[in-house]
C-alpha cells in the first residue's frame, strides 16, 4: 500500500550461494531475512461520530531492546485504504507494512487516531515533544540495563497513554495505546482500539521476506 511513514528498516545481506552445493545445515554466516510487520485487515466496527466518514493512522513506537539502544516513533497513514470508514462495511484487507524488518528483540507500541484535517502526527512532526518524552524515558531505562525488556514495554506505553491524548490537537485517540507483541511461534495477533467514541479491530501478521 502506498504509505506515508518515517524512515525505518534496514537492508539484510544473506551469505553467497555455491550453485551445485547445498550444505546439510546453513553456515553460521548465513544471515536469514527478518519477517515484515504488516497490518492485513483492519475492521471498523463502529466508526466515530463525526459529520463524515472516518481516517484512521496509526502512530507507532519502536524501541530496541538491546543494544544499539534505538527509539523512533512513526505514523503509518496509507493513502486512501484507511479512508472512508463507515460501520458495516467489510474489513480493509490491503497489506500495509508497519516494519519491513520485524525484529524479536524490538519492542512496539500503537496507538490507533481518526484524522481530523492536517494529521497531527506527520513524518519528523514531533514538535509537541512526544518523541522526546518517550526518548527520556528509554534513556533512563537503558541506564539501568538490568531491569527486563517486559519493565521497559510497560513504562514506555505508560508514558505514551498519558501524553498522546493532551498532544492532540485536532486528530482523535481512539481507545489507548497498545503493545504490538506477536506472541513465541505465533504468526499474527489482533489489537482492539475502542473508546465510547470509536471502535476498531486491526489484525498484524508476520511476512516473510525470502
Amino acid at each position: 500500500a502506498d504509505i506515508e511513514r518515517g524512515s525505518v528498516g534496514r537492508c539484510i545481506h544473506g551469505a553467497p550461494i555455491i550453485l551445485g552445493h547445498t550444505p546439510a545445515h546453513p553456515p553460521a554466516s548465513t544471515v536469514f531475512p527478518m519477517p515484515a510487520l504488516v497490518v492485513d485487515s483492519l475492521h471498523c466496527v463502529q466508526d466515530t461520530p463525526e459529520w463524515s466518514a472516518d481516517e484512521v493512522y496509526l502512530l507507532v513506537v519502536r524501541a530496541s531492546a538491546r543494544k544499539p539502544w534505538d527509539l523512533q516513533v512513526f505514523p503509518i497513514a496509507p493513502k486512501k485504504v484507511w479512508e472512508g470508514l463507515l460501520e458495516g462495511q467489510p474489513s480493509r484487507e490491503t497489506d500495509v507494512v508497519v516494519d519491513r524488518a520485524y525484529g524479536a528483540d524490538q519492542l512496539y507500541l500503537a496507538a490507533l487516531l481518526e484524522q481530523d484535517g492536517e494529521r497531527d502526527f506527520g513524518p519528523g512532526v514531533f514538535s509537541c515533544g512526544l518523541e522526546q518524552a518517550l526518548d527520556e524515558v528509554y534513556r533512563n531505562w537503558s541506564s539501568i540495563r538490568k531491569l527486563p525488556s517486559s519493565d521497559l514495554a510497560q513504562e514506555l506505553l505508560t508514558e505514551f497513554q498519558r501524553r498522546l491524548k493532551g498532544m492532540c490537537e485536532n486528530d482523535e485517540p481512539i481507545g489507548l495505546p497498545a503493545l504490538l507483541e506477536i506472541p513465541k511461534g505465533a504468526q499474527a495477533m489482533q489489537l482492539s482500539f475502542e473508546c465510547p467514541r470509536g471502535h476498531y479491530r486491526l489484525q498484524f501478521k508476520l511476512v516473510d521476506r525470502t
